[in-house]
């Protein structure tokens, strides 16, 4: 890969770099690559009870679920402790339905002719909607510290498609969209732009409005009137689910280019999605009218889960966890789906032929973490290696690309990988689980003599297209970098050189394969380097995780954060 090392690197003297040739071969170790690993998705779900059970759910500011139920709003916490607050003006024909977290650390939802707001504490007052106006589709709160909420104003004969504006002292201002005879909208969302995305039923388009009124629609030419409900993915575009013609997921971008996959191929026939939302996993989520949820990653990819019954109003939780409303069951029940996501990566893993690394996981919460931790090579291909597992007193040895176990709560497991293995490895780890998990990895390089050194590579959760590492290569020592790539594609990443004046000293291009990693020294990256002090940033389109690497001619190693 990038290890030739060019001539006069350390340039101290004749015999510095000599004494550095174990520099190169020890770091070339590095390099040694090893089918990507299929992770199965090992989903957790919990029922809880609701006594007068569930509507439209949404994370509330206090790190709670608040939801709507008939007369009442309902509190749940992420333990599954239930508390029930009872609608003083709740009518019925006027009844809570969708609810959202406030500006003003509220809740605030639609009782079809008004609108509430619930303090957390249990304090209600309501504002009355303009005469012949309903509201009870969705709402949320806008980047101007307002409610938005689409709307039907009925006037004689004529209704008109609304989207309604009402500040925190209910003063209400409407944006007319055209008339419509049919149920006009589905959900409603706060955009990447800035702006208000909905779904327009009665015109069968994606709707934007800014905070000033201005409305642009997007005409989805294949719908026949079963859109329903939208949401921001991580993607910086908008998801929506269409429930026509056998069930689609779409994607619109800002600019309102437009894309659907259907659901029949990859969940079932007969299957149509209805609530959606961005997951905790960079992925967006999808419940249906079945006992299944579905998953679509950003390339489209569509991945069907059993749920014990059916559940509907799906919404991402404080918790990380997937949250439904379950209905078809005896009695009413709230549903959590703990999904895997990434808590972190460690990127530099080196095993065999002198290295090993030892991986420690905490778990500082109260409950049991199921994760998974998978090791890939330099070539982004699973990385097979030798391992010893120590949990609650018990040590496993077996060969593997990765671990799957259960973290109980406040525990500590240890992974071992390297130990006699002749064969040289390196790469890196990536974590996912369903809960927050803490971690460090550190990699040994023992010699012959028996002694030792270390460096230390955290579990980061920080993913960035830029990264920084300073740089050191005076006197003995000899500065490098681990790189993983976290994008779903091979990735270009540019490298650029300053020396400690802030003069720049050259631009070379690596490209790293879908979940590949490289290490490797920056003088045999940028010869400018070598020899003097600077920093190196690396810039790619996709998500870049790091670690800065320090050698010396003496043996020894360490590590260095990146910024």
């Amino acid at each position: 890969m990038i290890f030739s090392t060019p001539d006069g690197i350390g340039r101290n003297t004749t015999s510095a770099y000599r004494r550095g040739e174990w520099l190169v071969r020890l770091a070339a170790l590095l390099l040694i690559s090893s089918a990507v690993f299929a992770q199965t998705m090992n989903t957790v779900f919990s029922e809880f009870p609701v006594p007068s059970g569930a509507g439209q759910i949404v994370s509330g500011p206090d790190g709670a679920m608040w939801f709507t139920a008939s007369n009442k709003i309902g509190r749940i916490t992420t333990t599954g402790v239930v508390s029930e607050y009872l609608v003083p003006f709740a009518s019925p024909n006027s009844q809570p339905a969708s609810i959202t977290n406030g500006p003003d650390g509220a809740l605030w939802f639609t009782l079809f002719t008004q609108i509430g707001r619930l303090t957390t504490s249990g304090q209600f007052t309501a504002f009355a909607l303009p005469a012949n106006t309903y509201a009870d589709t969705s709402i949320v709160t806008g980047p101007d510290g307002a409610l938005w909420m689409p709307a039907l104003n009925v006037s004689g004969s004529t209704n008109n498609n609304q989207i309604l504006r009402l500040t925190t002292i209910g003063a209400p201002t409407a944006f007319t969209i055209s008339q419509c005879n049919s149920t006009p909208f589905g959900g409603i969302t706060l955009g990447p732009d800035g702006a208000l995305w909905f779904v327009d039923k009665c015109n069968t388009a994606i709707g934007r409005i800014t905070t000033a009124g201005v409305i642009t629609e997007y005409p989805i030419p294949t719908w026949t009137g079963y859109l329903e409900n939208i949401a921001t993915g991580p993607d910086g575009a908008l998801w929506f689910t269409d429930s026509g013609r056998g069930g689609y997921i779409g994607r619109i971008t800002i600019s309102g280019a437009w894309t659907e996959y259907p659901l029949s191929a990859a969940v079932a026939s007969g299957v149509v999605a209805i609530g959606i939302t961005a997951g905790p996993d960079g992925a967006v989520w999808f419940d249906t009218n079945s006992t299944l949820i579905g998953r679509v990653d950003m390339a489209g990819k569509m991945t069907a889960f059993s749920t014990p019954t059916d559940a509907t109003r799906i919404s991402l939780g404080p918790d990380r966890a997937l949250w439904f409303q379950e209905y078809n069951v005896p009695s009413p029940k709230v549903l959590r789906a703990q999904v895997p996501a990434r808590a972190g990566v460690f990127s530099q893993i080196a095993a065999g032929a002198g290295w090993s690394t030892l991986i420690t996981l905490i778990n500082n919460s109260a409950s049991a973490v199921p994760l998974t931790v998978a090791f890939y090579g330099d070539d982004g291909t699973a990385l097979t290696l030798p391992i010893t597992v120590t949990q609650l007193g018990a040590t496993q040895a077996r060969t593997t690309n990765f671990v799957s176990q259960t973290l109980a709560a406040h525990s500590t497991m240890l992974i071992s990988a390297g130990g006699q293995s002749q064969s040289g490895n390196s790469g890196w780890a990536d974590v996912t689980s369903v809960g927050e998990l803490g971690g460090y990895a550190i990699f040994r390089w023992t010699q012959q003599s028996g002694s030792f050194s270390e460096g230390t590579a955290p579990l980061s959760g920080q993913y960035s297209n830029t990264l920084t590492v300073p740089y050191d290569n005076t006197d003995v020592f000899f500065t490098g970098a681990a790189l993983v790539n976290l994008a779903a594609t091979a990735e270009s990443v540019t490298a650029t050189a300053w020396d400690d004046r802030g003069n720049q000293l050259g631009t070379e291009t690596l490209t790293i394969p879908e979940n590949g990693h490289v290490a490797f020294l920056f003088p045999s990256l940028i010869s400018l380097t070598s020899g003097g002090l600077g920093q190196v940033q690396f810039q790619s389109s996709g998500g870049l995780a790091g670690l800065g690497l320090r050698f010396t001619t003496l043996g020894t190693l360490t590590s260095i954060p990146v910024m």
